[in-house]
């Protein structure tokens, strides 16, 4: 089964279990375009475009032809609480059949796991860190390609070439979702690399740009140094 055609069997599962007959509900739940004075490159202004003229095309009318397809949205603001307390929403007001987002790993990671309960199917764009791989926990369909592909790379070029001490280096803020992902990605490598692969434990250090000097950035890539060296070994 092709990606399309597994999203639409999500679909017409939902409209069944639901008693759908005439209308789809399609709920879009992703951040504003400015959240806290942070820019997100998915959100409601660059996204709502595509799905309306998605919406209205004639290839979605040829998978649905006997439904009206109407789209509402809400502003997750990239939240862990706003999130779920947004899709809940539309849930107490049964007028959703399918999520389109969040695509905010925090606040997708719950909706994720209550719309296996809720027997309503969840795409996103996100979504991309590997615990959402869990299929038995996250009822969704991630549209992009996840961190597992990068993670392997990486550990794959690092084996290759006998490269064992890694040192990461991150620029994190738990309140910055762009910063954060960095933070997801390093720890999608770290996983691989010393829970998979058996390496020793990588060397991790996150920081704020906003704050730090250029003597403390000496300080922290003089320390991440003599965490990171090693020797080429000829086979």
């Amino acid at each position: 089964m092709g990606r399309v055609s597994g999203v639409f069997a999500l679909f017409f599962m939902s409209l069944v279990a639901n008693g759908v007959q005439e209308k789809l509900d399609i709920v879009v739940i992703m951040p504003g375009m400015f959240v806290e004075k942070n820019q997100y490159p998915i959100n409601l202004n660059m996204t709502l475009p595509g799905i309306d003229i998605a919406v209205q095309s004639e290839r979605v009318h040829g998978y649905l032809p006997n439904y009206e397809l109407a789209v509402d949205y809400t502003d997750s603001e990239c939240s862990l609480t706003i999130g779920p307390v947004r899709a809940m929403e539309f849930v107490m007001r049964k007028s959703v059949h399918v999520f389109l987002g969040p695509v905010c790993d925090y606040a997708a990671a719950p909706v994720a796991r209550y719309t296996r309960y809720w027997d309503i199917p969840m795409l996103s764009a996100g979504t991309m860190s590997d615990h959402f791989g869990r299929k038995d926990e996250f009822f969704l369909v991630r549209m992009m390609s996840s961190y597992s592909h990068m993670k392997t790379t990486l550990a794959d070029i690092l084996e290759y070439y006998h490269f064992k001490h890694v040192a990461m280096l991150t620029d994190d803020d738990i309140m910055d979702q762009n910063r954060r992902i960095c933070a997801l990605q390093l720890n999608a490598i770290w996983t691989e690399l010393y829970d998979v692969r058996g390496y020793p434990e990588p060397y991790f250090q996150d920081f704020d740009q906003y704050y730090l000097t250029q003597e403390d950035y000496k300080l922290m890539l003089l320390d991440a140094s003599k965490h990171a060296r090693g020797e080429y070994i000829l086979l």
